[in-house]
């Protein structure tokens, strides 16, 4: 309120009311509610899901106080996800392989309508399932044996790999076809294929399938195919003097550097010589 008088006698006055409206500037950025998001989607969620929810505000008044969102750069997202400029919400672009990329980084960025702009920090963890089956590498092997090797012996050891994460990932193994007679057996950890007895005068080759599977029963399309060959003469084929050898290698080692030797059965040798 102003006030005006003069200096007669008496004094005469009268007053008014002055408003003074302040107006706003945009001089705050957006906040958001917190600093860092996280987030667990499994790698199979459909496409289009919208799993979480950012927030800014901004202080300022009226026009400068309406905040967008965008997602910033980052180096692995692939245009896996997007953020709803208005709402903040942040969905499922494209889909997920937990194989291929098992988290993300986002950035998202909230620019008020004056164009200053903040932003926080979203982790998005892709969870596995179990959509991998077991695959024998190779798939196929190939082993010559004398008729009067022991009970116990060690044949071959099969590999099949489970591309799932270590809870899905574990694989056992089975003999299938070809065993008819019980002759061999397959230790269902290592895949370490065995004689369980005297090859005796049975046939001269055997062909077993081996079968992998991971710890929920799920099975490889392909089952690994072991051709063994029983030599009832030595002199009808040479034979290594180990069904396996072992080697180690350094990670650093050179390409056609020797890393061991593998030898044939020194009497299968001399007979065939």
């Amino acid at each position: 309120m102003v006030v005006a008088s003069d200096r007669g006698t008496p004094p005469l006055s009268s007053s008014t009311s002055v408003r003074i409206s302040i107006q706003d500037i945009n001089d705050n950025e957006p906040i958001f509610e917190r600093t860092f998001y996280n987030a667990t989607l499994k790698e199979n969620e459909r496409v289009g899901l919208c799993f979480l929810k950012v927030s800014a505000s901004d202080p300022d008044c009226g026009i400068n106080s309406v905040v967008t969102y965008k997602i910033g750069e980052a180096a692995n997202l692939g245009q896996k996800f997007r953020v709803k400029p208005r709402s903040g919400e942040i969905c499922l672009a494209g889909s997920l392989d937990h194989e291929r990329e098992n988290s993300y980084d986002l950035t998202v960025v909230a620019t008020d309508k004056g164009g200053l702009s903040t932003s926080t920090m979203v982790k998005v963890e892709v969870e596995d399932i179990n959509d991998n089956a077991p695959v024998f590498f190779p798939n196929q092997y190939n082993v010559t044996l004398q008729k009067s090797v022991s009970v116990g012996q060690q044949v071959v050891v099969v590999h099949a790999e489970d591309a799932d994460s270590a809870k899905f990932s574990e694989v056992t193994y089975a003999l299938g076809s070809g065993n008819e007679a019980g002759k061999f057996a397959v230790d269902r950890r290592t895949g370490a294929v065995t004689i369980t007895s005297s090859l005796g005068q049975f046939p001269s080759s055997f062909r077993l399938e081996v079968e992998a599977q991971d710890r929920t029963g799920n099975k490889g399309v392909q089952n690994a195919v072991v051709n063994i060959n029983v030599a009832f003469d030595p002199k009808e084929s040479p034979i290594f003097e180990k069904s396996i050898f072992h080697f180690s290698v350094s990670e650093d080692a050179s390409i056609f550097s020797s890393i061991g030797q593998v030898l044939p059965d020194r009497k299968s040798t001399r007979l065939n010589s």
